[in-house]
């Protein structure tokens, strides 16, 4: 298990295998996600506008993949509740 994905370890397969690393582990999405909730945030007390922070937003593709996945999982979680999506990862 290694941290993968930051400056001295890329988040390929490649990297991976190279390092002889059969699982590795990502940043916390929720931690960079809430990083750029800070920032946003942090623009729209001192300037009163969010014009750098929508630059970082979603179009609308990738937003309406985002909501597929979470009606997957819930769909999921239904039929088959010992099954949960972990990180991007089915685990069984």
């Amino acid at each position: 298990m290694a941290v993968i994905g930051n400056a001295n370890f890329p988040a390929t397969a490649a990297a991976m295998k190279a390092a002889r690393v059969a699982v590795g582990q990502s940043a916390s999405m929720v931690n960079i996600a809430l990083g750029a909730v800070d920032k946003a945030l942090a623009e729209l007390k001192t300037t009163g506008r969010m014009t750098e922070a929508q630059k970082g937003s979603l179009n609308r593709e990738m937003s309406d993949k985002v909501e597929q996945v979470s009606r997957t999982q819930r769909a999921l979680a239904k039929v088959q509740p010992s099954r949960t999506l972990r990180s991007g990862t089915l685990e069984v």
